[in-house]
């Protein structure tokens, strides 16, 4: 699923996300014109709970269950997840 060139107060973005059962990875990729600064947080549904998380291909500690805060410069996260 995703969205292409959607107007936000931060200007332009556009996200994909997609999820594979069989591993249970969700894969979630963005870009963007005015990405904030101080960076991005992605929340997850509660069922969602993270085991690791990969940014842009290297491993992420910043994430808690509900929530991975990622730097701006951020354009692909893989989440491995138990539900």
């Amino acid at each position: 699923m995703g969205i292409s060139g959607a107007f936000t107060r931060f200007g332009k973005i556009s996200f994909e996300v997609s999820y594979r059962q069989a591993s249970q990875t969700l894969a979630w990729s963005i870009a963007g014109e005015g990405l904030r600064a101080a960076g991005l947080k992605l929340k997850l549904p509660r069922e969602f709970i993270c085991k690791s998380v990969e940014v842009d291909g290297a491993p992420w500690q910043n994430f808690n269950a509900g929530e991975i805060r990622l730097p701006a410069s951020v354009k692909r996260v893989l989440v491995q997840a138990a539900l």
